[in-house]
């Protein structure tokens, strides 16, 4: 929800060190995957099974599958790209894997894959 969401954005536990800050980041971040595997699916009425198995097909290297098949759809020999934040990875990981079809890429900024 946009009030979860503004919850997490407002944390700021670097004031009582490091190790206190992962420690708070680890377990939102916890939280924020659990409520994704709640909510995942339940508008196509998956129960908790049904969600354990959509959930395998959602990841980063799913993403850049579905843009290959995406530049093979609308007909292009090449993928031309800009991303940016978490885009900036997809596009990295798209070139590693289909590097054969790569046309210009533009990436924001550096994302240690």
């Amino acid at each position: 929800s946009d009030k979860e969401r503004d919850a997490s954005r407002a944390l700021n536990p670097w004031k009582d060190g490091r190790d206190k800050a992962e420690e708070v980041y680890n377990a939102d971040t916890k939280k924020t995957a659990q409520a994704c595997f709640d909510n995942t699916g339940k508008l196509f009425g998956l129960d908790a099974e049904g969600r354990k198995d959509l959930i395998k097909h959602l990841g980063t290297w799913d993403a850049v599958g579905d843009m290959d098949m995406l530049r093979s759809v609308v007909g292009d020999k090449k993928l031309n790209y800009v991303g940016w934040s978490y885009g900036t990875s997809l596009g990295y990981r798209y070139a590693q894997k289909f590097g054969d079809n790569v046309g210009k890429l533009v990436f924001d900024g550096v994302v240690d894959p």
